[in-house]
């Protein structure tokens, strides 16, 4: 119960299903060994990221992003997540545990039109799903969150304007190369 910090050594190959329980853990450093890696917060990937392990109890996470290219979610990888309220989960992902969430109460799943594991398995074990979040930046600042169901249109919401400058429109990549088109495109990717 009181450990805070773990370090996998480099001769560890493997990781049984469910084998942390440990309530303030919210470290795992991986020293040297290449079967595994954690993400930017400490969330535990087999060494490909195709496969989400463990998420760190003691990280008490509100909202958590499941890594692009994971195609399964280990049994218990949530396990005690209480404070988790969304998790976000990519069309990549094809397999999750039945107890991937165990004791997370409150939880609401948010995929896009192509994430059916996440879809049904959301069905099936009573969590909220079919939504999606969409943040809109002007000049790298925050200036609008939306929830829209998976598979519907954004509406044409905001442009903004100021005495220097003249909006280009809203675009889907950092380069601003692939404009947004409002009418037809449909957010499928978290």
């Amino acid at each position: 119960d009181s450990i805070g910090m773990l370090t996998l050594p480099g001769t560890v190959k493997s990781i049984s299903d469910a084998a942390f329980d440990c309530p303030n853990l919210t470290q795992i450093t991986i020293n040297g060994t290449k079967y595994y890696k954690t993400d930017e917060i400490g969330v535990l990937y087999n060494a490909s990221g195709t496969r989400l392990v463990y998420v760190p109890q003691g990280l008490r996470l509100s909202e958590y992003t499941i890594s692009d290219g994971t195609k399964q979610i280990a049994p218990r990888a949530f396990l005690n997540q209480t404070t988790l309220r969304k998790v976000f989960i990519p069309d990549s992902v094809t397999k999750i545990a039945q107890d991937a969430f165990e004791s997370v109460p409150h939880l609401t799943i948010y995929g896009g039109t192509g994430t059916c594991a996440a879809k049904t398995f959301a069905t099936k074990y009573n969590y909220s799903y079919n939504l999606y979040h969409v943040s809109f930046y002007y000049d790298n600042e925050l200036i609008y969150d939306i929830l829209n169901p998976a598979g519907s249109v954004i509406e044409d919401y905001y442009r903004p304007s100021d005495d220097f400058s003249v909006f280009g429109g809203w675009f889907k990549d950092s380069a601003l190369t692939q404009e947004w088109n409002f009418d037809t495109d449909r957010k499928s990717v978290v």
